[in-house]
């Protein structure tokens, strides 16, 4: 039982790159088919959130849900990225686009730190887990 546990985290480790690889293509284009099925519709309370204060931030230069009174009520940095894309003219389906690649680039900025602070079994592991 130990040899064939020891042989398939050996078989992990020396596929590491690629299983990242199909991971993180496999979050991005899922992600797009999603995003697209979805259309501009804005489902979920979060996202009608963040896309206020976003295209607050563009009309009004203020992070404010109403346009008139600044609030706290989310954190600002991801609005702040989705209002440079909304400047620019992008959708909401650019901008759910946007999500799922950044969520890919998490998936493997986690891998290689876990993978630099233990090993590639242990990023492997992590980056499934997200």
């Amino acid at each position: 039982m130990q040899k064939i546990l020891r042989e398939s985290v050996s078989l992990i480790e020396r596929k590491s790159n690629l299983i990242l690889i199909v991971l993180v293509l496999t979050v991005v284009l899922s992600g797009v088919f999603y995003s697209i099925y979805l259309g501009n519709n804005l489902r979920y309370f979060d996202e009608r959130s963040y896309y206020d204060l976003a295209t607050n931030i563009v009309s009004s230069h203020q992070y404010t849900f109403d346009g008139k009174h600044p609030t706290v009520h989310r954190p600002p940095g991801y609005p702040l990225f989705l209002s440079f894309f909304i400047f620019l003219g992008a959708d909401i389906v650019c901008l759910r686009i946007l999500n799922f690649i950044a969520l890919g680039l998490c998936i493997y900025l986690l891998y290689r730190i876990i993978e630099k602070q233990s090993s590639r079994f242990a990023g492997i592991i992590s980056a499934l887990l997200i």
